[in-house]
C-alpha cells in the first residue's frame, strides 16, 4: 500500500536511493541553473548531535513563531518528539 509519505526527492529510507543519489540530483539542478545564468544558494544542516543540548519545546516554539512554514514545522516536531533508540549487541538490548 502506498501512502505517499515521502517526497519524490527524498533519498533516505527508500530503496535504491542514498546520499549519493541525493547529491547527484542536486548537483544536476545546480549545473542546470548555472547553464541558465542563475545563482544557487545552498544551506546544509547536520542534525546528528544538534539537538542533544537544546530544550526541544523551546526550539519548536521559536521555529513556529519566527522561522519555518507549517510543513517544515511538522517535520521538525516529528523529528524531535517521541524518538527512542535501542541496539542489540551480543544478544543484549541496550
Amino acid at each position: 500500500m502506498r501512502h505517499d509519505l515521502l517526497a519524490d526527492v527524498q533519498s533516505g529510507f527508500r530503496p535504491c536511493h542514498s546520499a549519493l543519489t541525493a547529491l547527484l540530483d542536486i548537483t544536476d539542478d545546480w549545473f542546470s541553473n548555472m547553464d541558465s545564468g542563475l545563482l544557487n544558494g545552498v544551506l546544509t544542516l547536520d542534525f546528528k548531535k544538534a539537538f542533544d543540548a537544546v530544550d526541544h519545546e523551546i526550539l519548536l516554539r521559536k521555529l513556529q513563531l519566527h522561522v519555518v512554514d507549517s510543513t517544515s514545522f511538522k517535520w521538525f516536531k516529528s523529528y524531535l518528539n517521541d524518538r527512542k533508540q535501542r541496539t542489540y549487541v551480543n544478544a543484549s538490548l541496550s
